[in-house]
C-alpha cells in the first residue's frame, strides 16, 4: 500500500519548533539550526525536560523530521547523502533512543516551501538574507517552490533588502502584512515576504479568512494583505556588501 503526505518543506531557525505543528504524518520536514541549546529545549538529553513539545509531537505522529545542525548555508552546501547518519550530542527522540541525523545537507530541488525565520529585532544574520544565500535556497527548492522570509522587525526594514535581492536574481516577490492585532488572544502583527521564480507561482496566495473584517484592520483603513514591494536596486546585500543603517526604520 502506497503512503502519501504533503510536500516536503524546510525551516531555517528552530526556535520553539512551532513550524513542526503544521507537518503531517510521513511528510518530510527539515530544520536548520545552529545552536545545540535551542535543540535541547525540545529534545533534551537523558534525564532532561522538554520545555517545548512541538518537535516531539511531530515525531510521535510519524513526521519525517530531521534537524540539520550548524550554519544553514554551510549545511546546505554539503552533498546530500541519506545513507550517512551520525549520533548527535546525546539528545533523545521521544522514544528515548539517541537522535541520529544526516551528515550532509538537504537534497537539491526537493522542498516545496522554505521558511527563513532566523532573525530577531536586534540580531540580523546578514549572510542568511543576501543575494548568495537566496540563490542557494532556490537550488534546494523545486521549480514552483516558494521562499518565505520572515521580515517582522521593529528596527530594520528587511523588505527592502529581500525585494531588491529578488529583483537582482530575476525572481518575483510579494509582501504579506498582518495588521490584525489581537494581543488579548496572543495575535501580534507580522510581516513576511514570499519569493518565487515567477510571479504566477504566487498568484494563489490569499488573505486569511475574515481579515478585512477585523476591527484593527478596518481602523487602519488598509485592508490589503498582499502587496508587491518596490525594488529600487539600492539594497542588494551580498557577501561583500551590506548596510544596516540604510534600512534602519526612521532614516
Amino acid at each position: 500500500m502506497a503512503s502519501w503526505s504533503e510536500p516536503p518543506f524546510a525551516t531555517i531557525g528552530l526556535g520553539t519548533g512551532t513550524m513542526a505543528s503544521y507537518a503531517r504524518p510521513f511528510q518530510h520536514m527539515h530544520f536548520y539550526e545552529i545552536d545545540n541549546h535551542i535543540v535541547r529545549l525540545s529534545l533534551p538529553k537523558a534525564g532532561g525536560h522538554a520545555w517545548f513539545t512541538y518537535i516531539q509531537g511531530a515525531m510521535n505522529r510519524g513526521v519525517n523530521l530531521h534537524i540539520f545542525m550548524g550554519d544553514a548555508r554551510l549545511r546546505m552546501a554539503l552533498p546530500w547523502d541519506p545513507n550517512q547518519e551520525e549520533i548527535l550530542d546525546g539528545t533523545l527522540r521521544p522514544d528515548r533512543t539517541p537522535r541520529k541525523e544526516y551528515k550532509g545537507g538537504g537534497p537539491d530541488g526537493f522542498y516545496h516551501l522554505m521558511v527563513v525565520d532566523a532573525f530577531s529585532s536586534d540580531a540580523i544574520p546578514v549572510h542568511l538574507v543576501n543575494k548568495q544565500s537566496i540563490a542557494m535556497y532556490f537550488t534546494k527548492l523545486d521549480e514552483k517552490g516558494i521562499l518565505c522570509v520572515h521580515t517582522s522587525n521593529r528596527h530594520v526594514d528587511l523588505v527592502k533588502v529581500v525585494a531588491d535581492v529578488t529583483k537582482s536574481l530575476g525572481y518575483a516577490c510579494t509582501r504579506g502584512h498582518d495588521n490584525a492585532d489581537d494581543h488579548v488572544n496572543g495575535h501580534f502583527t507580522s510581516e513576511w515576504v514570499m519569493v518565487a521564480r515567477q510571479a504566477d507561482y504566487l498568484k494563489h496566495l490569499e488573505a486569511p479568512p475574515g481579515y478585512a473584517d477585523n476591527a484593527n484592520v478596518r481602523k487602519s483603513g488598509d485592508s490589503s494583505y498582499w502587496t508587491v514591494p518596490p525594488a529600487t536596486g539600492r539594497y542588494v546585500w551580498t557577501d561583500d556588501y551590506s548596510n544596516l543603517l540604510a534600512v534602519f526604520r526612521g532614516f
